[in-house]
């Protein structure tokens, strides 16, 4: 069993003479079982990442679809004639009805990407951790 660098430091102040206590169990074994973990840490990390962003994307795509849904609602007359004042009343309702839907659904997906965005830095902040190998 190769000596820790602690141990070298000991031998060293105690002389060739001396003897360090030995451990009851191999310390490498659960410095093997840490250092795996360590990897599959990392791992998770790694995948975490590539997950938040794919779901940022397809979020920000979802908004862009909305946005652009809006902007088509706000131009259309749904087909009636808004010379009809009748026509008029209710192509402005559901003009409303509609902006007012899809602007919730774009206020939610803000808020999730907001969320998303706060769990990325949590994530970037994980990857700066010292290496905690053993």
């Amino acid at each position: 069993m190769a000596d820790f660098d602690f141990e070298t430091a000991a031998k060293k102040i105690l002389g060739n003479t001396a003897k360090l206590p030995k451990p009851r169990v191999d310390p490498r074994q659960p410095i093997a079982a840490a250092n795996k973990a360590v990897d599959a840490f990392k791992k998770g990390i790694q995948d975490l990442e590539k997950a938040v962003l794919d779901l940022q994307n397809g979020y920000s795509q979802y908004k862009n679809t909305l946005k652009q849904y809006s902007d088509i609602v706000d131009g259309t007359d749904f087909g009636l004639d808004e010379g009809k004042p009748d026509e008029k009343k209710k192509i402005d309702s559901a003009h409303d009805v509609m902006k007012k839907g899809i602007d919730s659904r774009i206020k939610a997906v803000d808020s999730y990407l907001a969320m998303l965005g706060k769990l990325d830095q949590i994530i970037t902040n994980l990857r700066k951790l010292d290496n905690p190998k053993c």
